[in-house]
């Protein structure tokens, strides 16, 4: 004969179901939710052994949830702070630890000498990991900037102005457009990619590149160009003689400061591309994040091209004319919001 049901929870009240209810559903953590279920079940009639079974746990332990609810209500369903190790560190040498941390960024084995120094502590590389990621430090890439930096007030006359065009944009008035170039040499970017033990080896070697040009619209359309030769103002302006041909309305190009944009053969040709419907806004200087063509780069060169894109000189045109072409359908960049 089976033995009988000996605990059953108390009824909760009204406003204690309305909380288990809750809980059941949006619960933090797993176990409270079962134990808020196991608790509503019981009450309906449910027995230790049903209990153990639809959560799979022994009849004691559903046996303790259920005597856990009886003593302590609401409190009995999560569990009672557990003691542990004491920290290696103090909270005032943890802070140690980031100052050498934010001293030495690139040192991990200098940090961890030093804080030995400091605290008579010797902690792991691990521990000193777990310190700056609780600290909302991250191991990555330091990233250029240009010295000196730029003009605040340029910046901000800049960035008024892409909004402004922007807008004309929206309200078609106009096209807008960015323009840059990036040359892709037989010596890869190294990108991050899932391995197995054995390293993905990327073919390198001097000598060689192919040149890539683009017009880029803010919903990251692209008009691209690709030449073997290093860009001069020669390329640049057969570039946009041959772009003007193309346009059916005013269109206003933004561009960077590099000479090719900014020489006197450059200069000269402006008015003649104003007459087609052509306008050029050189950005302010030093600042390549005014360019949303400089995300379209990274792109390519970081995750796009292939792996063995470097393996020959007409390969590498090969692909970057492929991915070019499919900038849109395959490949898919959206710059952020100029201005």
């Amino acid at each position: 004969m089976g033995r009988k049901a000996t605990k059953f929870a108390q009824q909760p009240s009204p406003q204690e179901r309305n909380q288990l209810q809750d809980i059941q559903k949006h619960g933090a953590s797993p176990v409270a939710r079962n134990r808020a279920h196991a608790i509503l079940l019981s009450g309906k009639g449910y027995t230790l052994a049903q209990l153990a079974d639809l959560f799979e746990i022994d009849r004691h332990t559903a046996a303790k949830w259920i005597e856990r609810w009886n003593t302590q209500r609401m409190n009995g369903l999560s569990d009672a702070p557990r003691p542990g190790r004491d920290p290696i560190l103090s909270e005032h040498q943890r802070q140690q630890a980031i100052d050498l941390i934010t001293q030495y960024p690139r040192q991990t084995k200098r940090v961890i000498d030093e804080l030995q120094q400091w605290t008579g502590h010797k902690i792991s590389r691990f521990t000193l990991y777990r310190i700056a990621r609780q600290a909302g430090l991250g191991w990555k890439r330091a990233r250029r900037v240009t010295n000196p930096p730029p003009d605040a007030e340029a910046v901000r006359e800049s960035q008024e102005m892409v909004a402004e065009l922007a807008q004309r944009e929206q309200d078609g008035e106009i096209d807008l457009m960015a323009f840059d170039e990036a040359r892709f040499t037989l010596e890869p970017s190294v990108p991050y990619a899932w391995q197995a033990e054995e390293r993905i080896k990327l073919p390198s070697r001097r000598g060689g590149g192919v040149s890539a040009l683009a017009f880029v619209n803010t919903e990251g359309q692209t008009v691209p160009y690709t030449t073997e030769s290093t860009v001069q103002t020669e390329v640049v302006t057969n570039v946009f003689d041959d772009f003007c041909r193309h346009i059916d309305k005013e269109t206003w190009v933004v561009l960077d400061n590099a000479s090719p944009h900014t020489s006197a053969e450059f200069n000269a040709k402006i008015p003649e591309w104003e007459v087609q419907g052509l306008h050029v806004y050189h950005q302010a200087p030093r600042c390549p994040e005014l360019n949303w063509v400089e995300g379209l780069w990274n792109r390519i060169r970081y995750q796009w091209l292939p792996l063995n894109a470097t393996k020959s000189l007409a390969w590498l045109r090969d692909c970057v004319d492929d991915v070019l072409a499919h900038v849109g359908t395959t490949y898919h960049y959206h710059p952020a919001n100029p201005g």
